[in-house]
């Protein structure tokens, strides 16, 4: 059995795509281990939806973040993946950081490992704490994406830049689809809140941080008519800055982040949902966020940033695009969807995700590890 270690520079609480792509690898009969990054009182091993996870602990960790201190985390962090993982067959790499350490456990230690990278968004273009970390991570991955035997990512238009940036193959999409099934709409919002059955519920899904629009949804429904309410779905470095900014409010609510197998039933919960991320990159513009497809598998019709990405993928038969998240552009969408045809748009939904899902989408992971 050939074993896959899956990289991932986070502490792999709340990353979906990462484990839908570990329980495809392991059902395909891969032996797939999660190797992540320890904090606070999470376990340093468990089992995850059948997968193993590994968080490493590193000594380092409590140094300062400046880049010159994170040098010696990354040095630190290599040693323990080299020493740990240099006898598997593949490195499934998600995102920069983790990738070097791949290249380099390869080149000195077993030249047989197979490399796959997988960058989640456009890493050379994104938001990044100050412009010189920006520029070390797209320094970082310029030198060593080519030692990669496959490459990945998430959108169309991602990928095409990627090979337009670098002049190499257009690396292959596999989108950040859900598995295809048909949550139950069980009212959990209206239950925890006391939300009333006449008010329509629009929800903001995921990561709850900067760029991301959570401020400007806030701010819109301090002018909304009483009968539209918003509830925040997630976690995040942004949640003490919104729950702040909405004390107070009748119509906003927080709502810690649920596991993955009942997630789309709280999606479901809710009437439709939001798209905000704010256009401040090019990675931001080509965009597909889990929660758009976690939206359209529960049913919800999206009201989305216009934003290249998902204007090139999203039918207008659910989606609303607007410029702006304010008060005014939030009720045209609304108003827009009551007067709609529900059972005609509800067809189109589930027509979409019919092929758009992961049932299909893993095919094209397993059929790459099988190339590579």
């Amino acid at each position: 059995m050939k074993k896959v270690a899956i990289l991932v520079f986070n502490n792999f609480t709340h990353d979906s795509r990462v484990l839908r792509e570990g329980i495809s690898l392991q059902n395909a009969g891969y032996d797939v281990q999660i190797v992540a990054l320890h904090e606070g009182d999470l376990p340093k091993r468990e089992i995850k939806d059948g997968l193993a996870v590994e968080r490493l602990a590193l000594r380092s960790r409590f140094l300062p973040k400046s880049i010159f201190w994170q040098i010696f985390k990354w040095l630190e962090l290599f040693i323990l993946i080299a020493a740990k993982y240099r006898k598997v067959d593949y490195f499934h790499v998600c995102d920069v950081l983790p990738l070097p350490m791949a290249v380099w456990t390869k080149r000195l230690f077993n030249k047989k490992i197979k490399i796959i990278y997988d960058a989640h968004e456009l890493e050379f273009m994104k938001n990044t704490a100050s412009a010189s970390y920006g520029k070390l991570i797209a320094w970082l991955e310029d030198k060593h994406l080519r030692k990669a035997d496959a490459i990945i990512t998430v959108t169309e238009l991602i990928a095409d830049e990627y090979a337009n940036h670098y002049g190499i193959q257009r690396p292959n999409v596999i989108h950040n689809f859900p598995y295809l099934k048909s949550p139950q709409k069980k009212d959990h919002f209206r239950k925890r809140f006391g939300i009333r059955a006449d008010q329509k519920i629009v929800i903001y899904q995921g990561t709850i941080a900067p760029n991301r629009g959570c401020e400007q949804l806030v701010e819109a429904f301090k002018d909304m008519p009483d009968n539209f309410v918003l509830v925040f779905l997630g976690y995040g470095p942004f949640w003490d800055k919104i729950s702040k900014l909405s004390e107070g409010m009748k119509n906003v609510f927080m709502h810690e982040a649920v596991s993955m197998d009942v997630l789309l039933d709280y999606t479901a919960s809710a009437d439709v949902g939001a798209y905000s991320v704010v256009n401040t990159n090019l990675s931001h513009d080509f965009s597909l966020g889990n929660k758009i497809f976690e939206y359209l598998m529960s049913g919800l019709p999206i009201i989305s940033a216009d934003l290249r990405g998902a204007r090139s993928f999203l039918k207008e038969d659910f989606t609303v695009f607007v410029n702006d998240f304010s008060a005014a552009s939030m009720l045209k969408a609304m108003q827009h969807f009551e007067q709609e045809d529900e059972q005609k748009r509800k067809e189109a939904i589930s027509a979409f995700m019919k092929i758009n899902n992961w049932n299909e989408e893993e095919k094209k992971l397993i059929r790459i590890y099988q190339n590579a």
